[in-house]
């Protein structure tokens, strides 16, 4: 016979079957020596002692990549910071400094090839970037042309300019052209000996580029020799091309 002494409620807090199991195990038999809520006791005791257990392992589980993440830290460097780097933009995206519009301090100009037909003579003329970085040129060359009919020194003439193509020379149209370190670029310079005015021949011709400081425009003035004509009483027609970028293609 089970001895209850009214303490053998087996719905203690914490006891389930298996704890119960253990403190009733199988084959057991009656009469227990023990009272029966001190078996339950006993197994409701020993069941928090295995939740603790489970716990106690479930928590050290959890800390592993906790204490893994304190020994990284401890053994970093202290006010280091790691930046991305990126790498630097390609010559095409480029960068992004602005390009100036080149000067008479920067270009220097020569006379490349000139010839005449049909009375209409021509010359082609190479201006070189010999400054430092690079530079723009754009559309058509604003120039001063200047010669003597026999008379006298040089001096400006009375000309009026034309731009498009020349007899010999067709016209690329204008571009904006960046001309890098010791690149070229030209233009044509064409005009007529068959008008009825008196012949002059032009020396030299002053090309207005870029912009000094105070506003005053820079020149190249490039030395040639070519004879030309204008109407009786009237300014000399002179066309030019517009800049193109290298240098002038072989016939």
């Amino acid at each position: 016979m089970i001895v209850n002494t009214g303490e053998d409620d087996a719905s203690v807090p914490g006891a389930d079957a298996d704890d119960l199991s253990l403190a009733f195990p199988p084959g057991a038999e009656p009469p227990f020596r023990t009272p029966v809520s001190v078996l339950v006791a006993t197994a409701v005791r020993k069941g928090r002692r295995r939740r603790i257990a489970t716990l106690s392992a479930k928590a050290a589980l959890f800390a592993l990549p906790v204490v893994a993440a304190a020994v990284v830290f401890a053994n970093s460097s202290p006010g280091k910071v790691t930046t991305a780097v990126r790498p630097p933009s390609s010559p095409n995206g480029a960068s992004s400094a602005p390009i100036d519009d080149c000067t008479g301090a920067q270009l220097s100009g020569k006379v490349f090839r000139g010839g005449s037909q049909s009375s209409q003579p021509f010359e082609e003329i190479v201006l070189t970037n010999g400054g430092p970085g690079p530079c723009h040129l754009f559309g058509y060359p604003r120039i001063t042309a200047w010669g003597s009919t026999g008379q006298g020194p040089s001096a400006p003439l009375d000309t009026v300019l034309t731009q498009g193509s020349t007899f010999e020379i067709p016209d690329p149209g204008p571009t904006k052209l960046v001309l890098a370190p010791g690149g070229p670029a030209w233009f044509a310079l064409g005009a007529s000996t068959a008008y009825g005015g008196p012949m002059v021949s032009i020396d030299r011709v002053v090309i207005d580029v870029g912009s000094a400081a105070g506003g005053s425009a820079g020149h190249v003035s490039v030395t040639l020799g070519m004879g030309a004509s204008g109407p009786q009483g009237k300014a000399i027609p002179i066309t030019v091309t517009a800049f193109a970028s290298g240098i002038p293609p072989t016939p």
